[in-house]
């Protein structure tokens, strides 16, 4: 891999998309408060579609780097989310980071939260979404549909990312363990 390593960063936590990631980060930062900073992998995610994927991941690589550059030097950096533009092993990430976490929950559990958050999603933006299928292809609508609300496809689709984060060292801990390391990080 040609990118360059984002360091300074305690910890990373990644998992199945509705493993609860963000959630864990929210309620770290009410256990430890302002002893740790807590950012989103999502807030750094780069919609530009004409670039390809490993020009979107070097710049979200890049905006990371940015960030992580502002801050002081005082505080446990923690980052959550899944950390690719892609679920192969090249469109990963590439975070150097002291604490590599895979989020140990079920893929049925994070699935049925996925695809409720997708659900909940698509009604919001029920009128959006209703103008958009009735210009486009009914097989392009059901795709999407497919592809968020199918639990075999979510599951086809996010194994190959656990297989990224097993191959780079990532470990399967609870909510509980990740909690005590930061605890325990911190005395």
């Amino acid at each position: 891999m040609t990118s360059h390593h984002i360091s300074k960063v305690f910890m990373h936590i990644c998992g199945f998309s509705g493993s609860g990631k963000t959630t864990l980060g929210n309620t770290l930062k009410t256990i430890f408060g302002d002893k740790i900073i807590v950012q989103d992998l999502d807030n750094f995610l780069v919609e530009n579609y004409e670039l390809t994927c490993t020009e979107r991941r070097q710049q979200v690589e890049a905006n990371i780097k940015k960030y992580i550059d502002t801050l002081g030097n005082d505080k446990k950096i923690i980052l959550v989310g899944t950390g690719c533009i892609n679920t192969v092993d090249e469109e990963f990430i590439d975070i150097d980071v002291l604490h590599r976490i895979w989020l140990d929950v079920s893929a049925a559990q994070s699935s049925r939260q996925g695809i409720l958050r997708q659900l909940e999603w698509m009604y919001n933006n029920k009128e959006e979404i209703v103008d958009g299928m009735v210009s486009s292809n009914l097989e392009d609508v059901n795709d999407y549909l497919n592809a968020y609300c199918n639990y075999h496809t979510r599951i086809l689709h996010w194994n190959p990312l656990y297989n990224v984060c097993k191959n780079r060292k990532y470990r399967d801990i609870t909510e509980k363990d990740i909690i005590d390391i930061v605890r325990n990080s911190l005395k």
